[in-house]
C-alpha cells in the first residue's frame, strides 16, 4: 500500500467506486537471510500492466544493500466479484512499467 500512496494512486477512491485490487499470485525468490532487528527496505517497480491486472517487482534489501528476496506480485482489479478494468481516472504514471508506451501518454 505504501507504494500506491507514493505514486498518488487513490485506493480509497477506487474502493468508494466499488473496485478492489486483489493479489492473485506471488513468486518469491529468497536470496539472503534477514534477522530480528535488521532494518529492511522494499523497492517496488511496475513490470507488467494488462487491462485488468498488473505485476509489481519487489526487492527486499538490508540497510547495507544486501538483497534478501525478490518477489513478483501480480494483482487484479475486481468490481462486484468479477474482474474489471480500472477506470482511467485512477490510472497514474506509477502503475506503468518504464518501457510501456501508455506511460508517455499519461505523463502528457
Amino acid at each position: 500500500m505504501e507504494y500506491l500512496h507514493q505514486i498518488g494512486f487513490d485506493y480509497k477512491g477506487l474502493v468508494a467506486d466499488g473496485y478492489y485490487l486483489y493479489i492473485t499470485h506471488i513468486d518469491i525468490k529468497y536470496k539472503s537471510s534477514a534477522y530480528l532487528d535488521d532494518r529492511l527496505f522494499v523497492d517496488v517497480e511496475p513490470v507488467k500492466l494488462n487491462i485488468i491486472s498488473g505485476t509489481f517487482r519487489q526487492t527486499v534489501r538490508k540497510e547495507d544493500g544486501t538483497i534478501c528476496a525478490t518477489a513478483d506480485v501480480t494483482w487484479a482489479s475486481v468490481k462486484t466479484g468479477r474482474p474489471a478494468r480500472i477506470p482511467d481516472k485512477f490510472m497514474v504514471e506509477g502503475l506503468y512499467p518504464d518501457d510501456d508506451a501508455r506511460k508517455d501518454e499519461k505523463v502528457r
